[in-house]
């Protein structure tokens, strides 16, 4: 007759209400002690074992789940505290809207563009009256360099002030690359070629 005090893998497995096979799983864990005898299971260790074993894996989800909702948590704060941040920038006049920075860009290259454009016209007639090429050379150059002291000192104006908003009224009026864009560049209206 066997020990009362052992079980065998069936009725330990039944016990714990688990398969035999996840019971095997726990033994070669260390979970529960190996079997005393061939197949035979000592009750109380086995039982104390299955039951450490759970009671660490609850703490663990526990702890996990309580780390996650705090990590969570963490981030919401963070984002609340970055949003008013914002807020406090823009009221400071430190952020602008990227509409009106994309804006104000649009209108500096047009205003480049323009002055670019305008400098053929502007030094046709005094290209023919140069000497030499380093003359000729020289002449645009300046042209360029006036050009692009133009865009550096920032020359450009815009139909409204940059303004801190979330308006969506962008792209109404002019074309595009156009709106609020005024060149400082003005056609030199003379003949060109002896007219």
């Amino acid at each position: 007759m066997a020990d009362p005090l052992t079980l065998s893998v069936e009725q330990l497995a039944k016990l714990l209400q688990i398969k035999p096979s996840y019971l095997h799983e726990l033994v070669r864990d260390g979970v529960i002690p190996t079997p005393i005898a061939r197949g035979r299971y000592a009750l109380v260790p086995s039982v104390q074992g299955y039951i450490a074993f759970l009671r660490d894996r609850a703490h663990a989800s526990q702890g996990s789940g309580s780390s996650a909702y705090a990590s969570q948590r963490a981030r919401l704060t963070k984002a609340k505290a970055d949003a008013a941040e914002m807020v406090a920038r823009a009221q400071l006049g430190e952020l602008v809207p990227a509409a009106e920075v994309r804006e104000t860009w649009i209108a500096l290259v047009s205003v480049m563009r323009t002055r670019m454009l305008a400098i053929p016209a502007r030094v046709a007639a005094r290209v023919m009256m140069q000497k030499t090429i380093v003359e000729v050379a020289a002449l645009i150059r300046n042209e360029i360099y006036e050009a692009l002291d133009a865009l550096a000192k920032g020359q450009v104006e815009t139909t409204a002030p940059l303004r801190i908003s979330h308006s969506s009224d962008i792209g109404d009026g002019g074309g595009p690359g156009a709106r609020g864009a005024r060149a400082t560049a003005d056609a030199d209206d003379q003949p060109v070629g002896g007219r």
